[in-house]
């Protein structure tokens, strides 16, 4: 269920339904929570400001953060796999994050899970990576398909083969996409070519082109 709220005050409580949209001084706005993870991400932005209504701040807040090593071992495992590609999960369980390669089937060009009933990993991850090889770090038009029903933090790990790997990360909520930083999501990404910290944050639909830089 989703509730409509226009921007008189700032959100100061947890969304009461699966997510809000926000009507902002400054655009709309998606407000949505689930266990880990609290994020405000912009869906439009007004050319001129509405009147009476306050702005708002874009937000994504992953507590905790996932530390550094287990991006470390990602790397060394996404290396192993070459020249296919790898997919990740992220479970985070008693506030410990588990890293999880979940049984998949691999090709140069794919990686799609075996498991997706209830109680998998699929279906319990926060964070979903996969690896692009020694291609580019980029979302491809199969990732935002696969990842437009979904409420969770999604990377692409690229480059794998160069002295600074890429990673690009973005928080996808069912169809809207925003690209975030790596140190929104990670403790520490040594050697790592952050490309959202490169390029700036993005918002854009997962069926769509990005449509303005914040």
């Amino acid at each position: 269920m989703i509730t409509y709220q226009v921007a008189t005050t700032h959100p100061t409580q947890p969304p009461s339904t699966a997510f809000e949209y926000w009507f902002a001084q400054n655009g709309t706005f998606a407000h949505a929570l689930r266990p880990g993870l609290h994020i405000l991400i912009p869906i439009s932005v007004h050319t001129q400001p509405i009147k009476g209504l306050v702005p708002l701040t874009p937000f994504v807040k992953l507590r905790p953060r996932v530390p550094g090593i287990l991006l470390q071992r990602m790397l060394a495992l996404a290396n192993h796999e070459l020249p296919n590609e790898i997919l990740f999960h992220l479970v985070l369980e008693n506030d410990q994050w588990q890293l999880i390669t979940p049984e998949q089937i691999q090709s140069p060009q794919s990686c799609t899970p075996a498991l997706t009933e209830l109680g998998s990993s699929t279906q319990n991850a926060l964070i979903e990576i996969h690896s692009h090889g020694t291609m580019p770090a980029y979302f491809s038009q199969t990732d935002d398909q696969d990842e437009c029903n979904g409420f969770r933090i999604y990377g692409v790990l690229g480059k794998l083969h160069t002295c600074h790997p890429e990673l690009l990360l973005r928080v996808g909520l069912f169809g809207h996409a925003y690209t975030i930083p790596a140190n929104f999501i990670f403790t520490s990404f040594d050697g790592v070519q952050d490309l959202t910290q490169a390029q700036g944050c993005v918002y854009y639909a997962m069926q769509g082109n990005p449509t303005t830089q914040l």
